[in-house]
């Protein structure tokens, strides 16, 4: 006797695998939400206090008149978006520390830059 109630069913992936259609969704997830953060944090006014936020991070080299800043500051901004929105790409324990660490390298740099500042 053979069950056929199953078999028309679509193939479910194994446990852990990810169709190709779900890393696009977190792909595009992930920029809305880069571009989100990149526009809550930068800073608005005409004024330059890197001092008042450390959260902005290299943001604050992009409001400097000098060029050499304003490539620095996307340099580094650059470097620093894929390390902090990893963990939306792919959920793993690297990613959580890759994430971690990136948070800690965006504000440390806000806090050099606020030391920068002041001296």
């Amino acid at each position: 006797m053979v069950d056929l109630a199953g078999a028309s069913e679509p193939p479910r992936p194994a446990v852990g695998c990810e169709t190709r259609w779900g890393l696009v969704a977190r792909l595009c997830a992930a920029v809305a939400i880069a571009c989100l953060f990149l526009l809550a944090l930068y800073p608005w006014g005409g004024t330059y206090f890197p001092e008042g936020n450390w959260l902005r991070g290299p943001l604050w080299l992009l409001k400097s008149q000098s060029l050499g800043d304003n490539v620095f500051g996307a340099f580094v901004t650059v470097l620093l978006l894929p390390a902090l929105f990893a963990w939306v790409v792919k959920r793993s324990p690297s990613t959580i520390v890759a994430t971690v660490a990136g948070a800690v390298a965006w504000v440390a740099f806000g806090m050099w830059l606020a030391a920068m500042a002041i001296a």
